[in-house]
């Protein structure tokens, strides 16, 4: 296994000819967690920065981008190439709101990051600068043409920057160029291996020598010792072009991604891939960074001189430590101290004076960390604050791509959050906290219920609630792990129940009618008025083929017997039409048909194809078509027994889990609505499959819909009254906004 290898970094930065000696345009920079265990790190990162315009304020602004940059990639969590994309577009945001703060000079910019970690290279490019990989007798240029005009990837002129991204593997003895746009055009990609080959000294003074006349930059970063293949001439060496697919912007390449084939051909020995960590070796041309102290320079000096004082204080006031003395030393040492106890008894105020002196420097102590710490939270307070704006702009500035602008408003929330828990209630973190959420709801086509009522809890043992139909005042629940159907009396508000106290148990297995028992409880459905019925009735079927009505004109139950229940397997929902009644039953693979007036005969078989699979059916709507919902969110429409064309439209978050359908022939606005509870939002959709919008609960009542498992929508009303794990609730529905 190989070991730790040396990483030699040469930096050069040519400005009116002459070198800088600390370049405010590149950057090298190493984080590693404390805990070994603790992930694999971000690697080492390299930064090159590349900006128009005059020299006046450039150096300053180059300072602030690397910062940016830096902090950004370090901290974004994910793959080596989703931090790096979220660096390069953090930093076009920032030279964009530079741009706009001034009237006169506008700079464009360039810039390329390369991240060495676990024996690969990481690269991320955008603008004029260039990125060449040596190994052995071959060059690979990232990107493989040197960018001559502006194009779409400048930075600092478009709200989103394209970013170029690559990967490949390195070994020892390779090296990397990093360049900006004009050295990359003085020195060619034919004369890269010549200029850096025999070690970093002499790479740097070959780009120095043939550096164009204008303002230039390159880094070089030597893996290891020089291979033994450097000194081959020019000539020789390969050019191998880039070949990486587009990365579409949602999807940032992930780190297990194979890498790119690099090398024409195989060495017929492999070489040493390198390990970390390294241990730098800086050449005399390298030039890192000066890092700055996050105190400033007054507290610095403050604790400095009181570090001192206690210093001399104790030196004075504790008992001496120092190691044996021979007996000269120590008869010198006595009479020092007989001479020292003399003179403090001379001078008694010496002890008050130190009794005093003890807390008053221990109060300077405490008020000294205490201010640092304020000063320090602060700081962070602040620092989550401008990245979470930062991210608003780039989400602002995403509107033609609704997913990235997604990703960026979710991490405002995240930073909001940090920063709210630092600062409750501050007012900027709430303002972007809720412009982000809104921005959200509006790209996922979400509407915010008004605030919910729970109008009864269901706490038998065993309750499992799942189905409700409202008819006027009056709301039925289903609940068939308990074997109860519920009967519940609204208010004329409909906020709340008008008998909370009374019994609301309607049917129950087990109760007698006429005789018979009730069985197993399968479904419950609403018989609109029409033919003999001169008003509605509540519909309850058993297993055992006992169908209950409910006449609450009258309230009355009574029973009568369906056909042909030796056909069923496992019926799991029943619907009217028409004075007809449906009854799906998945494992059958069959929705049968009870005509009106007939329900004792055997009933029709409704689905007519050999070829539908009902198996993973849950529940069903009619309205002359019938609409199956299955238990991943596909919906199918049925007409006359066949399959009709409908297609459900695109959605902002497709649905991939199901729970209960509801729709309603008779009402003048006809919508379907699916209820998701794992993904606590009901869908709704036209009657041809397009996308309206999603019903979410009130921001401040998220977990109203956890465990959503029926649903009712009143629309003339504007109502939607649904069923949780243990709970019926009615809400207030936005209307619809064409």
């Amino acid at each position: 296994m190989a070991g730790k290898r040396e990483i030699r970094v040469g930096q050069l930065r040519l400005v009116n000819g002459a070198r800088q000696e600390s370049p405010a345009n590149l950057s090298i920079e190493e984080r590693r967690s404390l805990l070994p265990a603790v992930g694999r790190g971000k690697g080492r990162l390299f930064v090159l920065l590349e900006l128009s315009g005059g020299v006046f304020g450039r150096r300053e602004l180059s300072q602030d981008l690397i910062a940016v940059v830096v902090e950004e990639y370090l901290h974004s969590p994910g793959t080596v190439t989703y931090g790096l994309r979220q660096a390069v577009l953090l930093a076009n945001t920032v030279l964009l709101r530079a741009n706009a703060q001034v009237s006169s000079e506008h700079r464009v910019g360039g810039i390329a990051c390369v991240v060495l970690r676990d024996g690969e290279a990481f690269v991320a490019q955008a603008g004029w600068p260039m990125v060449y990989l040596m190994h052995r007798e071959s060059v690979q240029a990232f990107p493989d043409t040197t960018l001559v005009e502006e194009d779409s990837s400048m930075l600092g002129q478009r709200q989103i920057a394209e970013v170029r991204l690559f990967r490949a593997s390195v070994y020892t003895g390779d090296t990397i160029l990093m360049t900006d746009g004009p050295m990359a055009r003085q020195l060619g990609i034919t004369r890269i291996g010549q200029i850096v080959s025999g070690g970093v000294e002499h790479a740097m003074s070959n780009l120095e020598t043939l550096a164009p006349p204008e303002d230039c930059t390159a880094m070089v970063i030597q893996i290891g010792e020089p291979a033994t293949q450097a000194s081959t001439r020019a000539e020789q060496w390969a050019f191998m072009p880039v070949e990486t697919p587009p990365i579409p912007d949602a999807e940032p390449l992930a780190d297990d991604t194979p890498a790119t084939p690099v090398w024409m051909h195989e060495p017929d020995v492999s070489p040493e891939p390198y390990e970390e960590p390294f241990e730098a070796h800086e050449s005399p041309q390298v030039e890192r960074p000066r890092r700055q102290s996050p105190v400033p320079a007054r507290i610095r000096g403050t604790f400095k001189a009181f570090g001192k004082g206690m210093r001399t204080f104790g030196e004075r006031m504790l008992p001496d430590q120092s190691p044996a003395r021979s007996s000269s030393q120590s008869r010198r040492q006595g009479a020092r101290t007989r001479r020292g106890r003399d003179k403090a008894a001379s001078h008694p105020h010496w002890g008050i004076a130190a009794a005093i002196a003890v807390p008053i420097l221990a109060l300077i102590f405490v008020g000294g960390y205490t201010m640092y710490r304020n000063w320090s939270l602060q700081n962070q307070f602040q620092a989550l604050l401008d990245q979470a704006t930062l991210k608003r702009d780039i989400a602002l500035g995403s509107v033609e791509s609704p997913t990235v602008a997604r990703d960026y408003w979710l991490e405002v929330i995240a930073l909001a959050d940090q920063a709210g828990a630092m600062q409750p209630e501050h007012a900027d973190v709430e303002l972007l906290r809720s412009q982000a959420e809104a921005e959200i709801d509006r790209i996922n086509g979400v509407t915010r219920l008004g605030q919910a009522h729970k109008l009864y809890e269901y706490s038998a043992m065993g309750s499992v609630p799942s189905r409700v139909i409202v008819a006027g005042l009056d709301v039925y629940v289903l609940d068939r792990g308990a074997g109860r159907v519920y009967h519940h009396a609204l208010n004329e508000p409909r906020n709340a129940l008008r008998n909370p106290d009374a019994d609301q148990v309607l049917a129950q297995e087990g109760q007698p009618i006429d005789g018979q028992n009730i069985g197993s409880l399968v479904a419950i459905a609403w018989m609109k008025e029409g033919g003999e019925r001169q008003a509605g009735e509540l519909l309850i079927l058993d297993r055992d083929g006992l169908l209950i009505g409910f006449d609450p004109s009258w309230e009355q139950l009574s029973i009568q017997s369906v056909g042909g229940q030796e056909e069923w397997r496992s019926p799991l929902a029943l619907n009217t039409y028409d004075s007809n009644l449906y009854l799906l039953d998945a494992a059958a693979n069959q929705i049968f048909k009870y005509p009106d007036q007939r329900f004792g005969d055997a009933p029709q078989q409704w689905i007519q194809q050999d070829d539908v699979d009902l198996s993973a059916a849950i529940d069903i709507g009619i309205d002359g078509n019938i609409y199956v919902l299955y238990n991943d969110g596909k919906l199918s429409r049925y007409y006359a027994g066949k399959n009709a064309p409908f297609e459900v439209g695109p959605m902002p978050q497709p649905m991939t889990r199901a729970d209960a359908l509801y729709l309603d022939m008779e009402e003048v606005t006809q919508y379907i609505y699916i209820a998701d509870g794992s993904g606590m939002r009901i869908t709704q959709l036209d009657r041809e499959g397009k996308f309206i919008r999603q019903l979410r609960s009130s921001l401040d009542q998220e977990g109203a819909f956890q465990g959503l498992r029926g649903l009712y929508v009143d629309e003339t009303g504007d109502k939607l009254y649904y069923i949780t794990a243990n709970a019926l609730y009615v809400a207030a529905v936005p209307p619809v906004q064409h």
